[in-house]
């Protein structure tokens, strides 16, 4: 065998030992039940309650639409181009 020989821990140049990969379990189930939580703070359980009930109809306001406010199916307005004097033809 040709070459330096080594012992596995020198050789490996790393510690070992850390626990590096509870640490990445760990948070990676933190984060899975974090987006859990925020799911069903937004959007409830599914298949109904939560926050996504609708509301009494008599509760809430109507909505008043601005008049000034165009269609959007309107066309957009077009603005003549500025006229430019032409110059005569020599």
């Amino acid at each position: 065998m040709a070459g330096v020989e080594k012992e596995k821990d020198r050789a490996r140049q790393a510690t070992t030992g850390t626990g590096a990969r509870y640490v990445l379990a760990t948070s990676l189930a933190a984060i899975v039940v974090l987006f859990a939580v925020v799911y069903l703070l937004f959007f409830g359980f599914p298949g109904g309650g939560g926050m996504d009930r609708p509301a009494d109809p008599d509760s809430v306001p109507p909505i008043e639409l601005n008049r000034e406010t165009p269609d959007w199916r309107d066309p957009a307005p077009v603005q003549p181009l500025p006229q430019t004097p032409q110059d005569p033809a020599p």
